[in-house]
């Protein structure tokens, strides 16, 4: 009787330990690689991010440049035109720094899609096992203790026979009486 209840018992943590273990891989191996990627995409946003500032901000001072320029004149023009030649040369910089991280961007995020596509479909796949996981180990569990009970009550019926003859004499004493002082003892 306890030896099968301990049988029951060590198959159903065996089972229990061996889908931990399979669960902690996924998060290990899986999960581990797509936060690592996470880490990556954002970092490539905030890149063309910037790039994008500093792009903007070029612009906005060769319109501003430019709109001074037809104010002043002499000196102060030719300070302006000097402004301006740097801000052109330091925009067309920015500017292919800014179309590079945003190439970079875009296939980053292609390969970001794919990716989180795969491990939330992976992640799924382990919840919908995961679910019948633990639908046919309660079934198991219940089937355990359903045989342990089966035997219990064969093991208190075999007990009780011999008594049964004298039941008859002793009206007083039910047999279920006798089946809480047997299973007591």
């Amino acid at each position: 009787m306890g030896t099968r209840t301990s049988i029951h018992r060590s198959e159903l943590e065996g089972q229990v330990a061996a889908f931990t273990a399979k669960q902690q891989q996924h998060k290990k191996v899986y999960q581990a690689a797509i936060e690592k990627e996470y880490g990556i995409k954002q970092t490539r946003e905030q890149h063309a991010a910037k790039a994008r500032e500093k792009y903007e901000s070029d612009c906005v001072r060769i319109n501003s440049y430019t709109a001074q320029s037809t104010l002043v004149q002499g000196k102060d023009l030719e300070k302006i035109h000097l402004k301006l030649e740097r801000a052109q040369q330091t925009v067309q910089v920015n500017e292919n720094d800014y179309v590079q991280f945003t190439r970079v961007l875009q296939e980053t995020m292609q390969k970001w899609e794919q990716d989180w596509k795969a491990f939330c479909d992976c992640c799924q796949d382990l919840e919908e096992e995961r679910m019948e996981f633990m639908k046919d180990n309660m079934w198991a569990y219940a089937n355990a203790v359903s045989t342990v009970c089966v035997s219990d009550n064969e093991v208190r019926v075999h007990l009780a026979a011999p008594f049964l003859p004298f039941t008859h004499h002793l009206p007083f004493i039910s047999l279920t009486v006798m089946r809480k002082n047997v299973s007591h003892t």
